[in-house]
């Protein structure tokens, strides 16, 4: 049976790079289902995979009307969320790897420090998740403004180079001309914070959370 959602509240668009994970992609997308906050445009790229990834996206659509699958060509993980970009149509935008999940609560949580600090961009806390253990990253809670939001990109572990532990507002990833900001394509590792470099250039206001709620 297929799932509607119906919110009037500001919607969350997920976007989620996908590419021969379909082992992991069943918890991934069942943690999403079960978050608190509904209003969401969960957006999966299926990046040419050659498992089955592409079908457990299907089917999920198929359940739920809030998720739907665009399948590509293998292009990369920037093109991906470049492709994610474009087809968004929520207030705010949340990136999510495909072999990961989430809090129940993340998204709510998220939106509402962001809310309440009337910020440009709101992160958490996070699981690195090993076969033999497991690592718990958590930041302090505090607003960055200013010269603070850069220094703690390049100098905090929790804030962390990558996109995956934030939610922003729309507005924020534009340029001037209203363009999406686009991650490079062809750049396999750091390429998260080559993007958020420029993005957070536009934040005047950044706000934390003191809970992991990423894994």
């Amino acid at each position: 049976m297929r799932v509607s959602q119906p919110c009037s509240y500001d919607k969350i668009s997920l976007i989620i790079p996908v590419y021969n994970i379909s082992n992991y992609l069943d918890d991934m997308l069942q943690s999403i289902e079960a978050q608190t906050y509904k209003n969401l445009e969960v957006i999966l790229i299926d990046d040419g995979s050659i498992d089955d990834s592409g079908i457990v996206c299907e089917r999920w659509t198929k359940f739920d009307q809030r998720f739907y699958c665009i399948h590509t060509k293998n292009q990369g993980v920037s093109k991906a969320r470049n492709e994610g970009l474009q087809r968004s149509t929520g207030n705010y935008i949340l990136f999510i790897d495909g072999d990961d999940t989430l809090a129940p609560n993340m998204c709510e949580i998220l939106v509402n420090r962001l809310l309440e600090d009337k910020s440009d961009v709101s992160y958490c806390g996070f699981y690195n998740v090993f076969e033999d253990h497991t690592e718990i990253i958590i930041p302090q809670r505090k607003i960055l403004s200013g010269s603070q939001i850069q220094r703690e990109l390049v100098t905090q572990v929790s804030f962390f180079t990558a996109v995956w532990n934030k939610l922003f507002r729309r507005e924020v990833l534009m340029d001037r001309s209203g363009n999406f900001i686009p991650f490079i394509p062809g750049i396999y590792v750091g390429e998260d914070a080559l993007w958020l470099a420029k993005v957070l250039k536009n934040a005047q206001k950044i706000s934390s959370v003191s809970q992991a709620l990423y894994y």
